[in-house]
């Protein structure tokens, strides 16, 4: 196998979890009546609408990282909390979705006679299918700019989401430090490859 084809599959892998988690999160939200993924232009499919350069690089490299987050509003949703919850809780179960899908689309692939296209392809959608999973599972982590910040805001005191806020930047600068140090990885990747064990 080509020794550059696993950065570059890593770069596909990271475009394509980060783009179907933006863009859910964009048509949820828009499908509820908020008007402003559409006028930021994430309502799209194009990769390039939807990467930070530091959150992909991480993804690239971890295997963890983010997309340029789209800016939701809950003004026009008809129940805010159920808004909010559904906005940044199906991105997260749309990556762990589509992982599933990837994996069987391998598992089918691999039944086939082998040819050396088929084994590149099936390396490209087994480091997909993980990527997908394990970002997926990153975002339950309540720290922006991943979902689960939104989520747990929703049920705290506004004593406790002041003092969330007040945190945000240590929150940030940990979770980066343990990102990249591989600490985060310890608990993703297992996880990651206990679910998708299902689809293999």
């Amino acid at each position: 196998m080509n020794s550059l084809f696993p950065y570059l599959a890593r770069i596909i892998a990271a475009a394509v979890a980060i783009t179907i988690h933006e863009y859910v999160k964009a048509a949820v939200s828009s499908a509820l009546g908020d008007l402003k993924p559409r006028e930021q232009g994430r309502l799209t499919l194009n990769p390039l609408k939807h990467m930070d350069f530091l959150g992909f690089f991480a993804m690239w490299y971890t295997g963890l990282g983010w997309g340029k987050p789209v800016v939701t509003s809950n003004l026009h949703y008809k129940n805010r909390r159920t808004g909010v919850l559904l906005t940044y809780v199906t991105p997260i179960a749309a990556n762990i979705l589509c992982g599933f899908i990837f994996a069987m689309i391998m598992r089918t692939l691999n039944q086939m006679p082998f040819t050396p296209a088929l084994l590149y392809i099936s390396a490209l959608l087994r480091i997909t299918a993980f990527y997908n999973v394990s970002l997926g599972l990153f975002n339950f982590i309540p720290v922006y700019p991943l979902c689960g910040e939104k989520i747990v805001r929703l049920f705290l005191n506004p004593n406790a989401a002041v003092a969330m806020s007040r945190y945000e930047k240590i929150f940030q600068i940990v979770l980066m430090v343990l990102l990249f140090m591989g600490f985060l990885n310890m608990a993703t990747d297992p996880a990651a490859t206990f679910l998708l064990g299902f689809a293999f």
